[in-house]
């Protein structure tokens, strides 16, 4: 179902091409969202945070934007809260990322 489609992966952002028909967040029916298949095991998003354990937060993992159900195209997710912030203001100002096209 999800394989091919990491369109482009760093350290920093995944790059995902969703297809009409499913979500990028969880529903109130409980369907199950990319966000939830693609999440990264240990990540915090994964698990709540909690003050008694010691352990260092995890890596953060949370989609930039959405796309509708019946749309289909690319959703960004961001792997840091500093990527987030980053690529949620690009999104929130409507500039448009540089992009690179192989031929």
């Amino acid at each position: 179902m999800l394989t091919g489609r990491i369109v482009f992966e760093d350290d920093f952002i995944l790059a995902f091409n969703k297809k009409a028909g499913e979500l990028v967040h969880s529903d109130r029916e409980g369907n199950e969202s990319l966000t939830e298949l693609l999440i990264p095991p240990g990540t915090a998003s994964d698990r709540p945070c909690s003050q008694t354990d010691p352990s260092p937060a995890p890596a953060f993992f949370q989609p930039v934007h959405r796309l509708d159900r019946p749309a289909s195209g690319l959703v960004l997710f961001a792997k840091s809260t500093s990527a987030f912030t980053a690529l949620s203001a690009v999104s929130y100002t409507h500039l448009t990322l540089p992009t690179k096209r192989i031929v």
